[in-house]
């Protein structure tokens, strides 16, 4: 294991999945969910889709241009996203998912220790992601696995009419998976 292995899921593991359909935000004009968590010995990967009835891109521009003209916080046309622990730690990446251009505005922070101490951080880094008209998802990484109880997660896009909430799940069924996820070979033959 490396310092840096704490940053993304780990390349040589097959990691678990846990099926999941969670609506984590909805309004008229758009909805927010987390579609499936993938489970390592770490950490977890989640995906989360926001589809709205408009562009994103122009639902985002006209806010960026509403919020300009009042003299306000841009801050609204930002995806927010969030998660804490049953033992209340907590991590968010509240304005890094999307913009008017689409994709990252910039880096999510690294932890302010590294290698982070896995008893007292947690590390929330946006991976890849899609725009096209109408959907914008993205996966995200978690280091490392929370403890035993609610895992919550705190998301929302108010551009979208989507304000912040928090919606929580029981982490037993992850951690169960990533006692099932597997190396994909030898690490003598890595």
């Amino acid at each position: 294991m490396h310092w840096f292995d704490f940053l993304s899921a780990p390349e040589d593991w097959l990691g678990a999945v846990v099926p999941v359909d969670l609506e984590v935000a909805a309004s008229e004009d758009a909805v927010m969910f987390i579609t499936h968590l993938t489970a390592y010995p770490e950490g977890f990967n989640f995906n989360l889709t926001t589809l709205t009835r408009d562009d994103p891109g122009v639902l985002c521009r006209k806010t960026l241009e509403a919020s300009r003209a009042r003299s306000e916080d841009r801050e609204e046309i930002h995806l927010h996203l969030g998660v804490e622990f049953s033992d209340g730690r907590q991590a968010s990446d509240l304005t890094t998912w999307i913009s008017v251009h689409g994709g990252l505005m910039r880096p999510p922070p690294l932890p302010a220790q590294v290698p982070p101490d896995p008893h007292r951080d947690i590390l929330l880094r946006a991976g890849g992601h899609e725009t096209n008209e109408r959907e914008f998802s993205g996966s995200s990484w978690i280091w490392p696995l929370p403890p035993a109880g609610l895992l919550t997660f705190q998301c929302g896009w108010p551009a979208a009419g989507l304000p912040v909430r928090s919606t929580a799940i029981d982490a037993g069924p992850l951690l169960a998976a990533a006692e099932k996820a597997q190396p994909l070979w030898d690490s003598e033959d890595g």
